[in-house]
């Protein structure tokens, strides 16, 4: 009688220990949360020092005719930055184990977007770039612990080698991770989804790398050749976009043209 009492109290234990410690575990290990104005938020760490701070969000201009908009952030009672935008400025809280970080959405007339991180280092909340840039339609996205920005370009036309398709038929992904209470980029390349196989119209010289595509050092794709997307990645330094592909069993990067043209596989 007693070893079945003990059974039936260890079984009682266990499924406590599974209905309640997993529950806890996972509503702590990430969020992404929408702030609203006039609210204090007291459930992150923004400042990385082990203890949750006092967010608070208050809109300080707003016109109706450009729809700008303005949005002071204030925590632990200090005023620290103001984010803005054309059509609307959202802010966020994107939270990965214990540490949080601070997102705006600044949001454009024509619905594009940039999002930045405002991460705290040496006292400052120092503004930094997420995703691609201006041409895209960006959104928002938490996968497990992982922060991913999801773009598709504003307008066909502006990605040269798939401007036959409308829409263009793929995503952009940029995944981020929480490293030391900061967003750290998982890879330089944003990956692809969506439809990522494709016939080439032509033939066309690729490069190992986006900076080595005059080089034609990597894979040359002949006209008819199956090709599948596997990376895309906006160089700055000329604004232009680069995708890898694979062909062959082979990889190599092209640039945007519009004399390199795609087919549906």
């Amino acid at each position: 009688m007693k070893t079945i009492k003990r059974s039936f109290l260890f079984c009682m234990l266990t499924c406590l220990m599974i209905l309640v410690i997993p529950t806890s575990a996972r509503a702590a290990s990430s969020s992404l949360t929408t702030l609203k104005n006039n609210k204090t938020y007291s459930s992150y760490d923004v400042t990385r020092d082990g203890k949750k701070d006092k967010i608070k969000i208050v809109q300080t201009k707003s016109y109706a005719t450009s729809g700008t908009t303005a949005r002071k952030v204030y925590v632990n009672g200090k005023y620290r930055f103001t984010a803005e935008g054309c059509k609307g400025c959202a802010i966020y809280v994107f939270r990965s184990g214990t540490k949080s970080v601070i997102l705006s959405e600044f949001i454009y007339g024509d619905g594009g977007s940039d999002f930045y991180a405002y991460q705290y280092s040496g006292g400052k909340f120092k503004k930094k770039t997420l995703g691609p840039n201006t041409l895209f339609y960006t959104e928002a996205k938490r996968s497990g612990s992982y922060l991913k920005l999801v773009s598709v370009p504003k307008h066909t036309g502006w990605m040269l080698s798939f401007s036959n398709y409308a829409p263009v038929p793929f995503e952009v992904v940029d995944t981020y991770k929480m490293s030391n209470g900061l967003l750290v980029k998982t890879s330089t390349y944003a990956s692809v989804t969506g439809k990522t196989s494709y016939y080439a119209k032509s033939t066309f010289t690729t490069g190992k790398t986006p900076a080595s595509v005059g080089q034609k050092n990597g894979p040359t794709v002949k006209a008819g050749s199956k090709v599948t997307l596997k990376s895309f990645y906006y160089r700055k330094s000329d604004h232009c976009y680069y995708y890898k592909i694979s062909v062959g069993g082979k990889t190599g990067w092209f640039k945007d043209s519009i004399a390199i043209q795609f087919r549906s596989a």
